[in-house]
């Protein structure tokens, strides 16, 4: 009897317990922790946005952007910084859950909407001053995440397909 190879793993069994592996490592890098480092913080994060971007969760890559920007803005008192770190705090515990889920069920990522991260991300966008956080800054792009995952017979035709597209290049101008 021939052997047949293991299924290969799906991508975020690769990439996501490295994710979350530096997830935990940016917990120690924001104050109140002895080693707090900052400068370092942003760097994580920017390596966290990226490998999340490759496996194309925009919600979460969004995310950690939202979250290394917060790192960068200058703070004008004690108060705001306090604020700041509770903030990144816990966008940081939103992520790990948000993740934990699509490495436990993979299948099921379309299923598991971004969504359930726009009231963190609202949050740090408002902190650094941008007052422009709307839910579609978390959707796929081009609609690739749920359109994917369709059944062809399912599919809306192409030409629906560009209207949508249209319709939410629009939303994303107001």
């Amino acid at each position: 009897m021939p052997e047949t190879a293991p299924p290969a793993p799906h991508p975020y069994h690769l990439v996501l317990p490295s994710v979350q592996t530096m997830l935990q490592d940016l917990g120690e890098l924001l104050p109140p922790h002895p080693q707090a480092n900052l400068a370092r913080a942003g760097l994580l994060l920017e390596q966290i946005r990226q490998a999340l971007e490759t496996l194309r969760l925009r919600a979460p890559s969004r995310l950690a952007q939202s979250m290394a920007a917060t790192l960068k803005r200058p703070v004008p008192d004690a108060s705001s910084a306090i604020k700041a770190v509770q903030l990144l705090r816990l966008a940081r515990s939103d992520l790990r859950h948000h993740l934990a889920q699509l490495l436990h069920s993979p299948e099921d990522a379309p299923a598991l909407s971004g969504q359930a991260l726009f009231d963190t991300y609202r949050a740090l966008e408002r902190l650094t001053g941008q007052d422009s956080a709307h839910p579609i800054d978390l959707w796929y792009p081009q609609g690739q995440a749920s359109l994917a995952s369709l059944p062809p017979e399912l599919a809306p035709p192409a030409s629906a397909q560009g209207q949508a597209q249209g319709s939410v290049e629009q939303l994303r101008q107001h």
